[in-house]
């Protein structure tokens, strides 16, 4: 019967618990009273005295005096703030190298960790979900889906929802973005900027990137400059080469010896868009004046006084080769042959004439193709614009001699120089 007492009792306390549900308002709770309340939002009493008040007390409440109360106290909480989602691309060109960002002001009215839901969507499908946690209130905040994952032409959008450990916010899609097509990128190898070379035909060398791996061809522009100013005399320009670099066909005319240099640059198709050409590189060519004897003596052997002896009798000719990068003028002179003849004289003549099979490596109508004095005091041109091209840069040069009647017996001999200069 005990037993049965302590169940009552403890049914009244229940139905006690279950039926105060409103806040009450009073100013004097007796002692030894358990007063249980399901919540409200202000318990006004001025006199909760020596009385368990038992239940949830939540809102603002207003009592100056709760003096050995059991109370528990919670704020009403709001779900966050549906955040405004937008989507962009790392450098704003919304290309495959771009990544793409997923961006939001996150913020919850009771300032609590927020944990953010991203979803990702391809062509309006669900392509990736991730979650990020403890993300403060009142920040900005990106999502970030690497350019790995993107190619041209796709449609990508993000949708973001946030959580506050009890209530969601809404679901917010950002507008739609497509990945363009990526301009394709040269970058210049050689010749190096600001570069002098002797190489009348150089290699251009340079790399090329295009972020959707496309195939490419290539553009090339090679100016000549004089001073500030662009010249029309030597101008190159190819298009819808595949390879990656270039050697001209014809040799680049105008030398830094005459005051000009080049500039190059080189642009890329990707076979839907070209891209930006690279940066100007300039470079020069100088001149390189140089010639070799093939055959640097002759000897004409015993000659009487009165006779004469010269290279279209047998004899072999000095021969001269161009080894420069130019085209040169040869001139002549040499020490007197005779102690008697101290002045240029029939008695020592000279000419110039062809190579056999390297026909026209000079000007003929600028050269000594006859029989000329020898001149003993100053230089004379010989060879008019010698060509430096490896089948065609030869020239002979004969020698004519008569012994003149005053002329002494004895061994004579004359050293004759050859002296090549810039002929263009």
């Amino acid at each position: 019967m005990e037993d049965c007492d302590h169940f009552v009792v403890g049914l009244f306390l229940l139905l006690l618990i279950l039926t105060f549900v409103s806040a009450p308002i009073s100013e004097n709770y007796a002692d030894n009273y358990l007063v249980t309340d399901g919540g409200g939002e202000s318990m006004d009493s001025v006199n909760f005295d020596t009385s368990l008040v038992g239940g949830i007390i939540s809102g603002g409440s207003s009592s100056d005096n709760y003096i050995n109360q059991l109370g528990v106290f919670y704020g009403l909480n709001s779900p966050p703030n549906n955040p405004v989602v937008s989507l962009n691309t790392s450098s704003g060109d919304n290309i495959t190298s771009d990544n793409l960002l997923c961006n939001a002001f996150v913020s919850d009215i009771n300032d609590n960790g927020i944990k953010v839901y991203i979803k990702w969507y391809l062509n309006d499908a669900l392509n990736l979900s991730v979650e990020y946690s403890g993300v403060a209130s009142g920040t900005n905040f990106s999502a970030i889906l690497n350019s790995g994952n993107t190619t041209k032409y796709q449609v990508w959008s993000c949708g973001m929802r946030l959580y506050d450990g009890i209530e969601y916010s809404d679901w917010v899609n950002s507008s739609n973005l497509t990945i363009l097509n990526a301009a394709p990128v040269v970058t210049l190898s050689f010749p190096v900027d600001g570069s002098s070379t002797i190489d009348r035909t150089p290699l251009f060398n340079w790399s090329a990137s295009d972020a959707d791996d496309d195939s490419m061809t290539y553009e090339i522009n090679i100016t000549p400059y004089y001073g500030n100013n662009p010249s029309v005399l030597d101008v190159r320009y190819e298009i819808g080469m595949i390879a990656s670099n270039y050697t001209p066909s014809l040799d680049l005319q105008l030398l830094y010896d005459n005051g000009y240099y080049y500039k190059w640059k080189v642009r890329a198709d990707d076979g839907e868009v070209n891209g930006s050409w690279s940066s100007d590189w300039s470079f020069n060519i100088s001149s390189e004046v140089s010639i070799s004897m093939i055959v640097d003596e002759i000897y004409f052997g015993n000659l009487a006084i009165g006779e004469s002896n010269s290279t279209e009798e047998g004899l072999a000719p000095f021969r001269l080769e161009n080894n420069g990068t130019v085209l040169v003028n040869v001139s002549v002179n040499a020490s007197s042959l005779w102690t008697s003849e101290t002045s240029d004289s029939e008695y020592y003549q000279f000419k110039v004439g062809n190579v056999s099979g390297e026909e026209g490596s000079f000007d003929w109508a600028g050269s000594i193709t006859s029989w000329f004095n020898m001149p003993l005091t100053a230089y004379v041109v010989a060879v008019n614009e010698l060509n430096y091209s490896d089948d065609s840069d030869s020239v002979e040069v004969g020698i004519n001699m008569t012994v003149p009647s005053g002329e002494s017996p004895g061994m004579k001999s004359s050293s004759i120089v050859f002296l090549a200069e810039l002929a263009e």
